[in-house]
């Protein structure tokens, strides 16, 4: 469960149904509520317990230690107390954030948190107010990191490059990515050249995507699990990145088509990238200054992203947008680096 070749296999690993059935009986779920939810290498649940419905997160040890979820929540429990609108954790039924699961040679971790009624909206609706108020969720999100306490982060989370682990990767490409690697290391070395302050630097959200994003009477954030210290742009980036290359997943058919031509877009994603900065940073800037400077830094925190994915496929890590890797996307990918395009 623990082994090198456990942790490659990624999103591809197996859930036991007794340890799954041991993780509801210990947050008070009835099995027969239990139902899985889309995710990436976690399995998610929505289930019942007595009158509520929780949502029921089981993880590997190998994705993330228990001390990272710990740290993980008591962010989000602190971003719901300084007015973000995020999902509150729940304990289980005898007072534990986090329940640890024995499995084979390692351990499964489960945890939870509130439900409420929304979904993502679909992208029809992804309107100038849509991307505003994403942009002030995030701004509140970042207000809040900025007063985030010394003294609450007994677990830490990790930084954006904990351990050098972009320049490790880096340098074992061969000669014959060097059009990846050298624009990539000019781009750390001005990233590692940034301020470190706390009202540039701080807890992020991580993958702030539209599908992170739930609408109902209201919009809600969920999905900290990603969450490191970063700069915020990177976050701003992020979200922009993510949504950006999964955006026509949000429309069926040819509907993406039309709703650029009623937003006067180009169906490429500089087009839609500019205009999703346009309406988002309105949003953001109204509750979180950024200055000018900190916005042309977003180019680099895009290919910070797109390098991230290219490394790992080639690590045979899954990719967010290719679960096979295939070959054909990889060099495609390549491609994209050398000529500078990230979304």
């Amino acid at each position: 469960m623990t082994s090198e070749d456990d942790a490659n296999a990624g999103h591809q690993w197996s859930l036991d149904p007794g340890v799954l059935r041991d993780a509801l009986s210990r947050f008070g779920c009835e099995e027969r509520s239990a139902e899985q939810l889309d995710s990436f290498v976690s399995r998610v649940y929505a289930c019942q317990r007595q009158h509520e419905w929780i949502v029921l997160k089981i993880t590997p040890d190998w994705f993330r230690g228990k001390d990272q979820i710990l740290a993980e929540l008591d962010f989000v429990d602190f971003l719901g107390g300084h007015g973000v609108p995020a999902l509150h954790p729940v304990r289980s039924i005898s007072g534990q954030r986090v329940e640890v699961l024995p499995v084979g040679d390692g351990n499964v971790l489960a945890y939870g948190s509130h439900w409420i009624d929304g979904e993502p909206v679909d992208g029809l609706d992804w309107t100038p107010q849509y991307f505003r108020r994403s942009g002030e969720i995030m701004g509140r999100i970042h207000a809040a990191s900025k007063r985030y306490p010394e003294a609450r982060k007994p677990h830490r989370r990790p930084d954006w490059d904990s351990d050098d682990n972009f320049e490790r990767q880096l340098s074992k490409l061969p000669a014959e990515l060097s059009g990846v690697r050298e624009p990539a290391r000019a781009m750390l070395a001005r990233l590692r050249g940034l301020p470190t302050d706390q009202d540039h630097y701080g807890l992020l959200h991580g993958d702030m995507n539209a599908g992170n994003l739930l609408c109902g009477a209201s919009m809600w954030v969920i999905d900290f699990e990603n969450c490191y210290y970063g700069w915020f742009v990177d976050d701003i980036a992020a979200a922009l990145y993510y949504t950006a290359h999964d955006r026509r997943f949000y429309f069926s058919r040819d509907s993406y088509r039309q709703w650029t031509a009623s937003q006067r877009l180009g169906a490429d994603g500089a087009s839609f990238g500019a205009y999703y900065l346009e309406h988002f940073l309105a949003g953001y800037t109204a509750v979180c200054p950024l200055a000018q400077q900190w916005i042309e830094r977003i180019p680099d925190f895009l290919h910070l992203r797109h390098l991230d994915e290219f490394l790992a496929k080639l690590d045979g890590w899954p990719s967010m947008f290719d679960v096979q890797g295939s070959q054909a996307s990889i060099d495609s990918h390549r491609r994209e680096l050398e000529a500078g395009t990230f979304i």
